[in-house]
């Protein structure tokens, strides 16, 4: 293979543990039930409403700890 080309690779992950996940992320996308809610970056993730009602929400059954913005 000649010229300026880089390999790029996709990887999914499916987990609700934020603290891991959004370092690893350039990219995040929300399923409730199978439908796609959501998709966005890391940064906009944090503060989105549909990510904190549905997993953030301290009311939901769902719901995971809130990550600290830096």
């Amino acid at each position: 293979m000649t010229g300026n080309r880089t390999a790029e690779a996709a990887r999914s992950a499916v987990d609700h543990h934020m603290e891991f996940l959004l370092p690893l992320c350039e990219r995040m996308l929300l399923l409730r039930t199978g439908e796609k809610i959501w998709e966005g970056t890391p940064d906009e993730f944090v503060i989105s409403e549909a990510v904190i009602e549905t997993y953030l929400d301290t009311g939901s059954s769902h719901a995971v700890t809130p990550i600290p913005q830096q």
